[in-house]
């Protein structure tokens, strides 16, 4: 496998990861709460997880595409840096999501530092 399409399978297989951990976090808490719904459930899947991989896979793989365009380096580097700002994104919400679902379940997340 070419780096470039493993930079692509590492970020989209991520993103999954923390879906899955954002699910079952969200589940639980409305297990714990009482309020599951399916209907709930099935629009989490339908806007969260095909929007999240769809923006990654096609904007991930746009660069890809274009190298072999050979292109200059002056187009692609700002389509990868835009691509990982993408990333982050993503990832940065998907956190968020699970450390607020964490709280209201009332598991802590301390720093090991303290």
């Amino acid at each position: 496998m070419t780096p470039e399409v493993n930079y692509l399978v590492v970020g989209i297989t991520s993103i999954l990861f923390l879906i899955i951990i954002d699910l079952i976090a969200a589940v639980a808490l409305a297990l714990k709460n009482k309020t599951f719904d399916w209907a709930y459930l099935l629009d989490f899947l339908k806007c969260n997880i095909a929007p999240y991989i769809l923006i990654w896979g096609a904007l991930g793989a746009i660069p890809i595409l274009l190298k072999y365009v050979e292109l200059s380096n002056d187009v692609l580097v700002p389509l990868e840096g835009g691509v990982g700002v993408v990333w982050l994104l993503i990832v940065g919400r998907l956190i968020q999501s699970i450390w607020n679902n964490f709280k209201e379940l009332g598991i802590e997340i301390r720093n090991s530092n303290q």
